[in-house]
C-alpha cells in the first residue's frame, strides 16, 4: 500500500533522545514513520553537535526510519556575543526573537528542492515559530505543534527576571509572540497541543474552527520500568539547571530556599540529588557548601537515579506543557510530589497516582510524611505506573496522532491529491 508523504520540521536533531524535547520529537517522528514517509528537516545549534562525524552518526540512525533527513546549522545563543548580537537585530524586527533565529536560507532552498521532487501531503511544523516557511509550501496543509503557550511563558518570565533590561525584553517578546501566535494559528490548517488546557486556550484565542488534537507527551513504558534496585535515602530533582531554563532553575531554588530546610529539620539524614545539564554556578556553590546536596549535572541515563530515590519532586511555579520527567518517574513506579503547575496536562489524581502541593508548607509536609511511609510511596507508585500504561505509552500516543493525520490527509477539501 502506498504511503503518503509528511514533511516534518523540527527545532533540534532529535537523537539521542536524552532531553525532554528530543524524547518527544524522536518518538512522534518514529510513530509517524510507521505509517507515512517522513521527510525530517531539523536545525542544529552548533554548540550542541559540533562534530561532523557525530552528526553523521545521528543522521544515519534517523534514516533507519525516516525517508530523508536534512540538518541546518543556526547560530547558538549560548555564546554571549552571539546572543547580544541576535537580540540587537531583533529589536528592529516585528518577528519574535525565536522566530527570526530559526530562519535559514539554506532550509528554504532545501524545501523548494523537496517540493520539486516529491508530492508532500501534509507538513508538520514542530514549533509555531516555523510558520515563516508557510509561503513556500503553498496549499499543503500545515499543522502547528504548540508545546507550550510561548507568549504566556514570556509574560511569566517578564515578572520573574531580576534585571530591568531582561524584564523589558521578555515583555517585548511576549507582545510579539502573542501577535505571531494568533496570525500563525489563524492561517494554519490546524494545530496540536500537549494539553487540553492549552488546546482550549488557543481555540479561544483565534476564535475559529480549526482541526486540532491533544497529543500528550509520553514515555517508553518498556524502557522505563521498575528495576528492583534498593532505595536510598535521597530526594531527586531532574531538569536543566541553568538560568536560561527559567522554570527549572526557579523551581530548584524555590525548593532549596522554602521547602528543603523544613524537610531536613524533620529528616536530618535525608539527601538531595539534582540531575540536569548546565547547573548554574550559584547551584554548584550550594552543593559545595552543603554535603547533603549533590549537584550531579548531566547524565546519559537517569533511570538508576530515579529507581534508587525515595521520590521525585517537581516544585515548578512557572511554565507550560506537560512534564516528561513526571511520566518517566511514574512509569518506573516512583512516587512524584509536584505542584499543580508541574503536573499540568497530565491526567493524574492527588493521593492516587501523585501527591500535589501548591505551597511550601504543604509540599514539605507531604515529603516529610512520604519519607517515612513506605506503604504510601509504594501504593502511589504502583497506581502511577498503571495510569502510564493506560494513557501515556508512546504506542498509544502514536495511534492518536496517526488517526488525526489520516483524517486530514483524506479530507479532499484541501486538494492534496
Amino acid at each position: 500500500m502506498k504511503k503518503f508523504n509528511i514533511f516534518f520540521l523540527a527545532d533540534i536533531v532529535p537523537y539521542p533522545p536524552n532531553t525532554g524535547i528530543k524524547i518527544r520529537t524522536y518518538n512522534i517522528v518514529k510513530q509517524l514513520a510507521q505509517k507515512y514517509n517522513v521527510y525530517l528537516f531539523c536545525f542544529n545549534h552548533k554548540i550542541m553537535i559540533n562534530s561532523p562525524e557525530i552528526l553523521q552518526e545521528y543522521t544515519t540512525h534517523l534514516l533507519s526510519f525516516c525517508k530523508d533527513v536534512k540538518v541546518f546549522d543556526i547560530p547558538s545563543d549560548k555564546y554571549k556575543t552571539t546572543y547580544y548580537t541576535l537580540l540587537a537585530r531583533n529589536l528592529a524586527s516585528k518577528l519574535p526573537y525565536r522566530t527570526q533565529r530559526y530562519y535559514s536560507a539554506e532550509c528554504v532552498n532545501a524545501i523548494k528542492i523537496l517540493l520539486a521532487k516529491e508530492k508532500i501531503h501534509l507538513a508538520h511544523f514542530d514549533k509555531t515559530e516555523f510558520f515563516i516557511y508557510q509561503r513556500i509550501l503553498g496549499v499543503i496543509p500545515i499543522i502547528l505543534t504548540n508545546h507550550n503557550i510561548e507568549s504566556d511563558l514570556m509574560r511569566q518570565r517578564s515578572k520573574f527576571e531580576i534585571s530591568h533590561h531582561r524584564r523589558f525584553f521578555a515583555y517585548l517578546q511576549y507582545l510579539k509572540t502573542r501577535k505571531y501566535e494568533i496570525n500563525s494559528l489563524k492561517n494554519a490548517y490546524g494545530f496540536i497541543t500537549c494539553t487540553q488546557s492549552d488546546n482550549n486556550f488557543f481555540n479561544n484565542l483565534i476564535q475559529t474552527d480549526k482541526p486540532s488534537a491533544v497529543i500528550p507527551n509520553g514515555v517508553d513504558a518498556q524502557k522505563y520500568k521498575p528495576q528492583n534496585l534498593n532505595e536510598k535515602n535521597y530526594i531527586l530533582i531532574i531538569g536543566a539547571q541553568n538560568k536560561d531554563s527559567t522554570a527549572n532553575y526557579d523551581a530548584t531554588m524555590y525548593f532549596l530556599q522554602k521547602i528543603w530546610p523544613k524537610i531536613v529539620q524533620a529528616h536530618p539524614e535525608v539527601e538531595l540529588k539534582i540531575v540536569g545539564r548546565h547547573p548554574d554556578a550559584s547551584l554548584l556553590s550550594i552543593g559545595q557548601s552543603q554535603p547533603a546536596i549533590h549537584v550531579v549535572g548531566f547524565v546519559d541515563d537517569e533511570r538508576s537515579y530515579i529507581e534508587e530515590s525515595k521520590m521525585l519532586v517537581v516544585p515548578l511555579r512557572i511554565g507550560g506543557g506537560s512534564r516528561l520527567k513526571i511520566l518517566t518517574a511514574m512509569a518506573m513506579q516512583k512516587l512524584v510530589i509536584s505542584t499543580s503547575k508541574g503536573a499540568e496536562g497530565i491526567e493524574c489524581q492527588d493521593d492516587h497516582d501523585i501527591l500535589l502541593a501548591d505551597d511550601a508548607e504543604e509540599f514539605a509536609g507531604k515529603a516529610i510524611k512520604a519519607l517515612s511511609d513506605y506503604n504510601l510511596r509504594s501504593r502511589i507508585g504502583k497506581q502511577a505506573r498503571q495510569m502510564i500504561l493506560a494513557k501515556y505509552d508512546w504506542d498509544k500516543i502514536g495511534q492518536k496522532i496517526n488517526t488525526f493525520y489520516e483524517k486530514i490527509i483524506n479530507d479532499e477539501r484541501h486538494g492534496c491529491f
